[in-house]
């Protein structure tokens, strides 16, 4: 396995946000079938956030040529936002998430801040809620390479290919939304 890089956000964009986070000091980093086990689980999940965040580009040629399945589609889509709203709420009461703690997230690593705080050289598990209001965590292993004014930079460890495109595929459309909303402020 690779050592990691000194500077895991040194390189493209980054995901800056305040999330629960939770993570705990861990002996060793796990073996292949797991960190297999880890990745399938956060691919699926990277993939289930962006299913429900996407629109599907295909609705708005379809005003044209079949307008009434365009609107049934946009119905029932809301409908199910509503419906996972609905559950995300009743779960994250049930569950009790960690607080919110600043986080940057990069493709190849995680800052986060906040105490107590695990030492350089550390291996760690991280769960990161990326959206609290569908409480499942992006599940991360990784090791501490710096310590930073009341926080820590964790790189990526084990990550397969697949799942860190996924995850720079989020951070790109997180970043995109944010100057968005700074154009239209």
């Amino acid at each position: 396995m690779d050592r990691p890089t000194q500077d895991p956000l040194a390189q493209g964009l980054i995901y800056e946000d305040a999330l629960p986070l939770t993570w705990r000091q861990i002996e060793s980093i796990p073996g292949e079938t797991q960190l297999a086990r880890l990745n399938d689980s956060n691919e699926a999940f990277l993939r289930a956030l962006s299913a429900l965040e996407e629109h599907h580009p295909g609705y708005a040629e379809m005003e044209d040529r079949f307008p009434i399945i365009r609107q049934e589609l946009e119905r029932l889509d809301l409908k199910l936002n509503l419906l996972m709203e609905l559950v995300g709420h009743v779960l994250s009461r049930q569950m009790m998430l960690p607080e919110p703690v600043p986080v940057r997230v990069g493709a190849q690593g995680i800052e986060w801040r906040c105490e107590p705080l695990p030492d350089r050289g550390s291996r760690v598990f991280v769960e990161l809620y990326l959206r609290p209001r569908y409480p499942r965590p992006l599940e991360l292993v990784g090791e501490v390479v710096a310590r930073i004014e009341e926080g820590v930079k964790l790189a990526f460890i084990g990550m397969s290919e697949s799942v860190q495109d996924w995850l720079e595929k989020l951070i790109f459309r997180h970043h995109r939304r944010h100057i968005a909303r700074r154009r239209l402020s």
